[in-house]
């Protein structure tokens, strides 16, 4: 790699005694702390050994849980009780954000793979939004084709159903297109094939953008990259923001957000 001070210390720059420009990507902690209330957790795995037992795995993102407390499920909207959390193979009474947990509930309900699990928490559940994208793959996007769109742990089929426009970086404007080539930024409408669940970018990354995913290659096809987001639910809009990507160049900051209707 040309340049001082990249991945190793110069000696151009005796006057400089910081680290190198690799180690402080590297380590920088870009978390913020924000309050989070309520509970969530997405889904990972559906844990049945026997006909007694079964438990909802995966880790929790927002909040803390406790046995007895009451939780709903996203997208069937059913709610139960905790009567057990396990944090391996311990039984415990109580679970923190960060921690990866197996959740037993009072109820049968309908939770699979991708589904939610949450107390206190607002959360959206669609299947058809406008998104800003950062197109990625070597093919060209065009109307029609479809993906997977993977958000947290729910990988649901998608089609791009139309390229709005695209967006020119250097002044941010949009202007009619009908091919999206790689490096390219655009606003395109697009259909799950099932709702999804998602939240602000602000409470926690993994419901707050989602990339698509080539069908037959599985190359990273696109992320998420702008726009507010208004959901639109039999007649219904509820306007949210959620931001998906946030970078600093020089003085400029950028707020990147999915734009949902």
């Amino acid at each position: 790699t040309a340049g001082d001070n990249i991945t190793s210390p110069s000696k151009h720059m005796p006057w400089y005694k910081g680290d190198t420009l690799l180690h402080y990507l590297e380590t920088v902690d870009v978390q913020t702390e924000e309050a989070q209330n309520g509970f969530v957790m997405p889904v990972q795995r559906v844990c049945r050994p026997n006909k007694d037992f079964r438990g909802f795995a995966g880790q929790i993102e927002v909040g803390e849980l406790s046995v007895g407390d009451e939780i709903r499920t996203l997208p069937s909207g059913e709610t139960a009780k905790v009567t057990q959390i396990f944090n391996t193979d311990r039984s415990v009474e109580h679970a923190i954000k960060g921690q990866a947990v197996t959740i037993c509930l009072d109820r049968e309900v309908d939770v699979s793979r991708g589904c939610m699990l949450y107390r206190n928490a607002s959360l959206q559940v669609g299947h058809m939004f406008i998104g800003k994208l950062l197109w990625m793959d070597d093919k060209p996007l065009i109307a029609g084709r479809n993906y997977l769109l993977k958000v947290g742990t729910k990988s649901v089929p998608a089609v791009v159903m139309k390229i709005r426009a695209k967006i020119e970086v250097n002044e941010g404007n949009e202007v009619p297109a009908d091919k999206i080539f790689k490096n390219e930024m655009a606003v395109c409408e697009i259909n799950c094939q099932e709702k999804i669940v998602y939240d602000l970018f602000a409470h926690h990354k993994e419901l707050g953008g989602f990339i698509l995913i080539d069908r037959v290659s599985h190359m990273t096809s696109a992320f998420a990259a702008g726009g507010s987001c208004r959901l639109a639910e039999d007649g219904h809009h509820t306007t949210v923001s959620c931001r998906t990507y946030e970078s600093k160049a020089k003085d400029n900051m950028v707020d990147r957000i999915i734009r949902c209707r």
